[in-house]
């Protein structure tokens, strides 16, 4: 392994981690979020809430497929590139969402077209040294 190897590596984790923080970190506070957004009784927002936490895993987990062959197609620097910019987008978007409905919506979409956790994870192990790939 070179030295670039460790630098993309530091780079990968830093971006990695700071995209997963940024769309978690929202987890404890989605009931008040809710809340503001009007969502409106407790059931409601308790509702909404728990949609809006599941919203992102399922949706990765039925476009992971495409976004790994198409990173098989194209490159995986591009998908890490491309999920990052998207996570980017779409965090910023939520900011300005005005109903429980919106913001749902909007974490939909984060985890269909996002996807960071396993483009840096195949990025990660497609440029490792054929012994190191477990270690990273």
């Amino acid at each position: 392994m070179t030295i670039a190897w460790y630098s993309n590596f530091r780079l990968l984790w830093g971006s990695h981690f700071l995209s997963v923080l940024s769309s978690m970190i929202i987890a404890p506070l989605l009931p008040f979020y809710m809340e503001q957004l009007g969502a409106g009784s407790q059931a409601s927002v308790l509702l909404w809430s728990g949609l809006s936490l599941t919203a992102p895993a399922v949706s990765a987990a039925l476009t992971a497929p495409l976004w790994g062959r198409l990173g098989d197609v194209t490159s995986r620097k591009w998908m890490v590139v491309r999920a990052l910019a998207a996570s980017a987008c779409v965090l910023a978007a939520m900011g300005f969402a005005s109903t429980p409905f919106q913001l749902f919506i909007l974490r939909f979409l984060h985890g269909a077209i996002g996807g960071v956790v396993d483009a840096v994870g195949a990025f990660a192990a497609s440029e490792a040294g054929r012994g190191e790939q477990g270690k990273v």
